[in-house]
């Protein structure tokens, strides 16, 4: 028996025995006898922002937000709120109306605030666009934390949402009221959910990450099941 042909019967033998779907070995793949395996499917991504914070190399701030019927731009810049109407662009997507422009491409993007002025390059703070884009969601306070790595939202009104352990442990609350600690003047919040017990703090204490190295107004102290951790904490305003 020819090698090749060796090689199929093995791989046939293989499924056959209820092992399982059976890889082709390399030989054959490579001997034109077997097809190489498609691709994995890609994951799913992670759903689309709603806002965005840029730093522009004017020193500059600029917060967007998408408007999709008719498509749209909301621009808070220099302390004020702009829309701008989506343009034809040959690259890109380009927002426009008689005297300001708005061009994003990825993760850049430019500015020409009247026509005929210098363009304003600006790139996307991620960090603050997380925080923005919980804004538009209605969330009014966000706080995160370090080893385990975890995210707490509050919000719209009282429901909160605890990714606990890098997401291992997910925990939606639909109203978890917060309540005055009279000894110390802390807001708590606590509650049970899917056999975890779950109690927070937050402090108006100034914190920094101790990862990134961020400053934040509020202290957070979490605890998951008898397991407490730091993190710090912003108050999300509109």
């Amino acid at each position: 028996m020819k090698r090749a042909d060796s090689l199929l019967l093995s791989t046939a033998l293989l499924a056959g025995c209820g092992l399982g779907p059976a890889r082709p070995p390399a030989a054959a793949v490579e001997a034109g006898m077997v097809p190489p395996a498609p691709p994995p499917a890609p994951t799913e991504t992670a759903p689309r922002l709603r806002a965005w914070a840029w730093a522009c190399d004017d020193g500059g701030t600029v917060v967007t937000r998408l408007e999709p019927d008719p498509p749209a731009v909301k621009l808070r810049l220099d302390g004020r709120s702009v829309r701008l109407p989506q343009q034809v662009a040959a690259s890109g997507v380009r927002y426009a109306d008689d005297t300001l422009q708005w061009w994003e491409k990825g993760s850049h993007a430019m500015l020409q605030r009247q026509p005929g002025a210098a363009v304003v390059n600006c790139s996307e703070n991620r960090p603050q666009s997380l925080m923005e884009d919980a804004r538009a969601r209605g969330i009014t306070f966000r706080g995160l934390g370090n080893e385990p790595g975890w995210l707490l939202e509050i919000g719209p009104a009282q429901r909160v949402r605890l990714d606990y352990r890098y997401g291992e442990i997910n925990l939606v609350f639909d109203e978890l009221p917060p309540r005055t600690d009279a000894a110390t003047g802390q807001v708590v919040h606590e509650g049970r959910l899917r056999g975890h017990r779950v109690r927070f703090t937050i402090e108006r204490q100034p914190c920094r990450d101790d990862m990134s190295g961020e400053a934040f107004p509020a202290t957070v102290r979490l605890e998951v099941d008898g397991r407490a951790t730091l993190g710090c904490g912003r108050p999300l305003g509109d």
